[in-house]
């Protein structure tokens, strides 16, 4: 493989790395919301309005965005070449989710995560170039 060119494998792995590690958090925490709903006699609209609460949605798109910088890492710990290139790719697969559940969150909550998506991706691209000690410049 050229460096000029993209390894669609590593972006696959990165985009399944971001997108299994949100599922299974995100599984865990509805888990864990049901039982500290159940403990706390909560109805099911007032566990629905804490959970819409604006602390949890930052709290819950920061760790959405965390994978996606993980998944950014591993797409450029697997392409070894272009890593910040590769997060990205993988930061603009997240576009395709967050435009897909458009209507199930705050207006805010989506415009911030289309604007911040690709730059974590290219932030985890950079981990990774910069644990290489590689330029993802072409030389």
């Amino acid at each position: 493989m050229t460096e000029r060119r993209i390894d669609w494998l590593a972006v696959a792995i990165g985009a399944l790395a971001d997108t299994l590690g949100t599922i299974a958090f995100s599984s865990l925490y509805g888990v864990a919301a049901a039982f500290v709903a159940e403990a706390q006699h909560l109805s099911t609209s007032e566990m629905e309005a804490r959970l819409q609460r604006p602390a949890v949605i930052i709290a819950l798109m920061v760790i959405g965005l965390s994978f996606t910088v993980l998944g950014g890492y591993v797409a450029g710990k697997v392409s070894k070449v272009r890593q910040v290139l590769h997060g990205g790719i993988v930061g603009s697969v997240g576009i395709i989710f967050a435009l897909l559940s458009w209507g199930s969150a705050p207006l805010w909550y989506n415009i911030a995560a289309l604007v911040t998506v690709v730059p974590c991706g290219m932030l985890g691209g950079r981990i990774a170039e910069n644990a290489e000690g590689k330029s993802s410049a072409p030389h």
